[in-house]
């Protein structure tokens, strides 16, 4: 299991859009929490709307290679309450694709699997590392299917195309995700399969680890 917390600073206007480095923070808790369920909802809301908003990440491996890349986007979910149960459904858009093996991101490494930082630290850690030039900005979207919160879980897919500098990433997965804190006040994201997906990098199917988190607005 890959784990991931990341922002991202730029001169050419990525770092400068604080909600994408926001949304990095948000996947980086994901990264550390999403395969936590000790805090889920235990009693849903009976009414009312709600807007989640976060981030997402993929660590993308081609097999047999030894090397990844990571995609990170923001994410938002929209849910709707009621006394039976609810909806959700979602987007997540403003992807970058960081080829960690790239030595322009020397220090960004270390990153992944430190579960020490806040989130804030996270941020601050990563701008610190990282060098936007080698990051890939990916145009599209991935949304994720409205479908029944049954028990505080969501089984639904996420679906769409992202491209941009040479990549091409398709997908089309089950995911699996849960509401947390006592007022619904999260939700975290992950695939099905303890967080494995399929997906398309460039037309070669690979397999990809996800896990995403947002937090009521």
């Amino acid at each position: 299991m890959s784990l991931c917390g990341c922002t991202i600073a730029s001169t050419t206007g990525v770092g400068s859009d604080e909600g994408w480095i926001e949304a990095f923070a948000f996947a980086y808790t994901a990264a550390i929490l999403a395969t936590d369920e000790s805090d889920q909802t235990a009693t849903l809301p009976t009414s009312g709307t709600a807007t989640y908003t976060g981030g997402m990440y993929l660590d993308m491996t081609r097999p047999g290679a030894k090397d990844h890349d990571l995609m990170l986007a923001s994410m938002t979910l929209e849910a709707a309450f009621s006394a039976s149960s609810g909806t959700i459904s979602g987007r997540v858009e403003n992807a970058g694709r960081i080829p960690v093996y790239d030595p322009k991101f020397a220090g960004f490494e270390s990153l992944l699997t430190d579960r020490t930082l806040t989130p804030e630290e996270a941020k601050t850690t990563a701008v610190e590392a990282t060098n936007a030039d080698a990051l890939a900005i990916l145009n599209g979207a991935l949304e994720i299917a409205e479908t029944t919160i049954t028990d505080q879980h969501i089984n639904t897919r996420l679906s769409g195309n992202l491209t941009g500098d040479d990549t091409d990433i398709d997908i089309d997965a089950p995911i699996y995700g849960f509401l947390t804190g006592a007022d619904a006040d999260g939700v975290r994201i992950t695939g099905t399969n303890f967080g494995n997906i399929e997906m398309t990098l460039n037309g070669d199917k690979i397999d990809a680890y996800l896990n995403g988190y947002a937090k009521r607005d």
